[in-house]
């Protein structure tokens, strides 16, 4: 069974040469999961698709404090991005855009608003994503 745990490190050794850090302390209120050379990212992890594809793809994890965080450290310039794997699928979303509305999206909407999509997880295309932005 996936954990999020095996998600970060993914990412982690995707960006390898970035220089990522897991944060596992109490820097701030909702502060992302990983810190690299240029940026942050939030990682989430669903184990399954809700059972209608028309139903919306509920992130009860993805907390009022780390949108607020996204939003104003998008709001100041900084690149940060919100990871998140349901079940094969893996799918980024420039944290802005996860704050106001990741969680309250079917399948379909989260596959049209993301920036980058993979299924299975594609390291080096996630790199080459990364290092492009």
């Amino acid at each position: 069974m996936a954990k999020e745990k095996d998600l970060n490190g993914k990412i982690q050794d995707a960006i390898r040469h970035l220089d990522p850090v897991r944060v596992e302390n109490a820097v701030g209120p909702g502060f992302p999961d990983i810190e690299y050379i240029g940026g942050t990212i939030e990682s989430k992890l669903l184990k399954r698709w809700p059972k209608r594809v028309d139903t919306i793809v509920r992130v009860p994890h993805y907390r009022p404090d780390q949108r607020a965080w996204h939003v104003k450290r998008r709001k100041a310039g900084g690149r940060c991005h919100v990871v998140i794997q349901v079940d094969t699928t893996v799918f980024v979303f420039d944290a802005f855009v996860a704050a106001q509305r990741l969680g309250f999206w079917t399948r379909q909407q989260m596959a049209s608003q993301c920036q980058w999509m993979s299924d299975p997880w594609d390291a080096e295309r996630f790199r080459r994503f990364i290092d492009a932005c």
